[in-house]
């Protein structure tokens, strides 16, 4: 088993779009952790665990991942990054994907809009294990995920059902004026505001070695 550190990108609510406020934000690292999109807006916003054995399946999962739109109201997974690289033989080169731009694209909306950033961790196992909502699907691996999957740059790890808040370092708040301006001279954006709960919040390394993100060379 593997402790894998994620960030997932959350859009700042809207008049138009639902996503995160500072109150869910400060409720997330409090307590309630970070729900999938089924949790959220599943009527009386309870679940059984006969009904997360239902939804956790293969077939769910290939349509989180390829045809998100359809099922992004009822889906029990949660996409989170951890960066990849990709390898490009022709130019004998590798290109790196880091995790904190996609999931601050995510986040604002393609750079249109305020956003969230969730730091976490979720563990993985290094082979398929949909069923078992403990563990994330690591989509990135392609020694695991060997189907072509157009999206693989962004290094997603699907988590399931919830992000635990112990297992939620802080959310950090990013607001769009001077965002891209930052990131094109390569410096790493200073998010307004950080939640955070150090009561909550349990760090991995004291249970066993974590594994963080790929490094530029």
């Amino acid at each position: 088993m593997i402790f894998q550190r994620v960030i997932k990108g959350i859009p700042a609510a809207t008049d138009h779009n639902s996503g995160l406020t500072d109150e869910r934000a400060r409720e997330a690292v409090a307590g309630g952790g970070v729900l999938c999109n089924w949790w959220i807006n599943k009527p009386g916003g309870k679940i059984s665990p006969p009904e997360i054995q239902q939804k956790l399946s293969e077939r769910a999962l290939y349509d989180h991942l390829i045809d998100y739109d359809r099922v992004a109201n009822e889906t029990p997974f949660i996409s989170t990054t951890a960066g990849t690289v990709e390898v490009e033989a022709a130019q004998a080169r590798n290109v790196f994907f880091p995790p904190m731009y996609t999931a601050l694209r995510f986040a604002t909306r393609n750079f249109t809009q305020d956003g969230y950033v969730v730091h976490a961790y979720l563990y993985t196992l290094g082979k398929k294990s949909v069923e078992l909502e403990e563990f994330a699907e690591e989509v990135r691996d392609v020694n695991t995920y060997t189907a072509f999957y157009a999206w693989h740059p962004e290094g997603e790890i699907v988590g399931k059902i919830i992000i635990p808040a112990r297992r939620i370092e802080k959310i950090e708040v990013y607001r769009l004026a001077g965002l891209e301006d930052e990131l094109d001279r390569g410096a790493l954006p200073t998010p307004a505001d950080v939640f955070e709960d150090a009561a909550v919040y349990r760090d991995p390394l004291q249970y066993a070695n974590v594994r963080g993100f790929p490094e530029v060379p």
